[in-house]
């Protein structure tokens, strides 16, 4: 009797880990009500292939939603503007370690989860760049907390800009962070800018079939001859 009811309880993880696969993020509003399901079978020690598909659930839903949780931070910064100021450094260092994320490139079910953990990570510091800087035509002096992690932006920027898999929306953001990063600290960030992986980047998204990738990219391609053109800082 235990050992169908166990059979039961995998069959009915499985059927959720196809769920969650379906509706990825979407997923997040049941898991009040199913998480104390899940720990049942994480407990469920005596029936190990129970154990197992719980185990391997639980790796699917963190793969569903925590990419998505990133972003939010990016959110956050921009509906609190200055007040993200006191959360920039544990914020920063949770993005700086998820850009350093590695997979197997064999397997494709965590290189899609690379690649939208990076789209999330760069709509994060598209956000607190934004936050911090302030509203349309203002710079606050907070942005400049980011300065001194810009190298590391850009260098993760390249980084995704060269992968072979590059989506339509990694194009997006690079090329709409590479106006902002532009618009803020201008002269000072064009030399990390004006390398080929970003003008490559920048030069397919002009092309691209969708509206807001392409006018992002006219944008973006703008602020950087606008500051190429500027006056020459003196020390």
């Amino acid at each position: 009797m235990r050992k169908k009811a166990g059979g039961v309880q995998e069959d009915a993880l499985m059927a959720v880990s196809t769920l969650v696969e379906v509706l990825g993020e979407g997923f997040l509003k049941y898991m009040d009500a199913f998480k104390r399901y899940l720990y049942v079978g994480l407990k469920n020690h005596q029936e190990y292939q129970v154990c197992i598909a719980a185990v391997g659930l639980t790796g699917d839903i963190c793969r569903a939603l925590k990419s998505k949780i990133l972003s939010v931070f990016g959110d956050i910064a921009i509906s609190i503007g200055p007040n993200f100021a006191k959360y920039f450094d544990v914020v920063m260092q949770m993005l700086l370690q998820a850009s350093n994320a590695q997979v197997d490139r064999n397997d494709y079910d965590m290189v899609e989860y690379l690649g939208q953990l990076r789209e999330s990570v760069l709509e994060a510091y598209t956000g607190i760049i934004q936050g911090l800087k302030g509203p349309t035509g203002e710079v606050r002096s907070d942005v400049a907390l980011v300065e001194p992690h810009v190298p590391a932006i850009v260098t993760f920027m390249m980084q995704v800009a060269c992968e072979p898999e590059r989506t339509e929306g990694h194009m997006s953001v690079i090329a709409g962070l590479t106006g902002d990063l532009c618009m803020v600290f201008g002269q000072r960030v064009l030399p990390l800018l004006e390398t080929r992986p970003l003008l490559d980047l920048l030069q397919a998204a002009r092309r691209s079939r969708t509206p807001r990738t392409k006018a992002l990219a006219n944008w973006a391609t703008k602020e950087m001859r606008k500051v190429k053109h500027q006056t020459p800082l003196t020390s």
